[in-house]
């Protein structure tokens, strides 16, 4: 190729194409074409990355919101558990407290209730020294008792205040009581009879009131009059005679005679603890003994 042939092809390759001449009426401007394919392939994750984000905050803040109030449910459990036990504490506390004053409360009615026996013997002491005294005083003055009704209201009673008023003139005039008099009257005593010197309508009267006595009673008269005295004595006996208690520890051992001897425990309670004596003499005793006296016995024959 000649120079001048690679000259044109050079300038043919530089200069640029022309441009077409616009027309004289422009034409309107054309419709921008939608972004190729790949723009909107490159936008689709960012909106699906976005959309994900949001998703997983909301998420992430709903469980942060469920977490907080799991978390103040939690504390509320925990303080209300503490405030418990706190309370049982002082509630433990305070029973302490209460059983250490109940003890010595009981400490105390143990020492008030000594004292007021002590105080309730010193003051029968006294109401026997009184009596006592009295009773000296009434015997050195020869003073008779100023109650003689002895008797209790009743059948027995009606009859001897009715043989009292029949014959009360004429134990006067025997010198005799009127009660002593009344009373052998209706036991039948012949010899006190006489010396009242009653007529047969008297007898017959006081006769009548001892059988109505006897129908009422249901005894005859000299177990009525017994009776009469007897259940006398008995109440004397009562208000005036104080019998010692019985010990805590005679108690126990009376409880204790009443199993051991009774009629149904006495031969199981000897088995048993005939048995407790054979299976301690062979058994926890004598074994440990028969191996200590075998191990000196093979000891002094290895010697």
């Amino acid at each position: 190729m000649t120079p001048e042939e690679e000259k044109n092809e050079t300038d043919a390759v530089q200069t640029p194409p022309e441009e077409p001449k616009q027309a004289a009426n422009p034409e309107p401007p054309q419709q921008m074409d939608p972004p190729p394919k790949d723009e909107k392939s490159r936008s689709r994750p960012v909106k699906v990355y976005l959309t994900v984000m949001f998703c997983v905050a909301l998420l992430l803040l709903m469980i942060s919101f469920v977490m907080q109030q799991r978390n103040h449910l939690a504390l509320q459990d925990l303080n209300q558990s503490i405030s418990v036990s706190q309370d049982v504490a002082d509630l433990q506390m305070e029973n302490q407290k209460l059983q250490y004053e109940l003890k010595e409360k009981e400490d105390q009615a143990e020492d008030l209730q000594a004292q007021l026996e002590k105080a309730e013997k010193q003051a029968q002491a006294l109401e026997w020294l009184r009596r006592i005294e009295a009773a000296v005083r009434t015997a050195q003055a020869r003073q008779l008792p100023s109650v003689v009704d002895f008797c209790a209201p009743g059948p027995v009673h009606r009859c001897i205040h009715a043989v009292c008023h029949q014959i009360e003139d004429h134990a006067q005039r025997a010198g005799l009581s009127v009660r002593f008099a009344a009373t052998w009257v209706i036991d039948g005593d012949e010899a006190v009879m006489e010396q009242l010197h009653l007529d047969q309508n008297e007898k017959e009267l006081i006769e009548h009131s001892i059988v109505q006595m006897e129908l009422e009673r249901g005894l005859d008269r000299n177990a009525a009059i017994a009776d009469m005295r007897y259940t006398f004595i008995e109440a004397l006996v009562k208000a005036c005679v104080v019998k010692p208690h019985e010990s805590k520890e005679r108690l126990r051992s009376v409880r204790a005679d009443r199993i051991l001897t009774g009629k149904y425990t006495a031969i199981p309670i000897f088995i048993g603890v005939m048995l407790l004596i054979f299976w301690l003499t062979f058994e926890v005793i004598g074994q440990g003994l028969s191996d200590l006296l075998a191990l000196g016995i093979r000891a002094y024959q290895q010697r």
